[in-house]
């Protein structure tokens, strides 16, 4: 249901993290041909059970991940959906089931995070790589990839 005509039907859930507010979402001028670099939040993706949402900051890009089971209470959160509390920013490559710490990380040669990346350091040229463009959850030979 839309939000103009049901607003009771809805809850914001922007993430309440101290790093969400540390940076600014980037904001466009444009009115038509709007690219997903032009939005502050261009696509997310489901990954083994989690929501996984790309933000473009003036800052650079960040990676949210979303589960339910952080925050079920006080009311409207449940232990069944995102809420504002269920946020947290993670780094980009992994392995684990349920990516918390930078530790969850392999870098290249199967080292530990922090390290040198597997095929790279994160977006690889800071300077030029510097807002998300699609995200998918794929599978290959039975391994997820986000």
């Amino acid at each position: 249901m839309d939000y103009r005509n049901h607003p009771g039907d809805w809850t914001g859930i922007t993430p309440s993290a101290a790093e969400y507010s540390a940076k600014t979402s980037i904001t466009t001028s444009k009115v038509s041909e709007i690219e997903p670099n032009d939005r502050a939040w261009p696509q997310f993706a489901v990954h083994k059970g989690l929501v996984y949402l790309a933000r473009n900051t003036t800052d650079g890009p960040q990676l949210w991940r979303c589960d339910p089971a952080v925050q079920g209470a006080p009311a409207p959160a449940t232990a069944a959906d995102c809420d504002a509390d269920d946020w947290t920013l993670i780094v980009f490559r992994s392995d684990a089931t349920m990516i918390s710490a930078s530790s969850d990380f392999e870098g290249g040669a199967g080292c530990t995070a922090p390290c040198a990346g597997i095929a790279g350091n994160g977006f690889g040229t800071p300077a030029t790589n510097v807002a998300f463009f699609d995200a998918k959850s794929l599978n290959f030979a039975g391994t997820d990839f986000l």
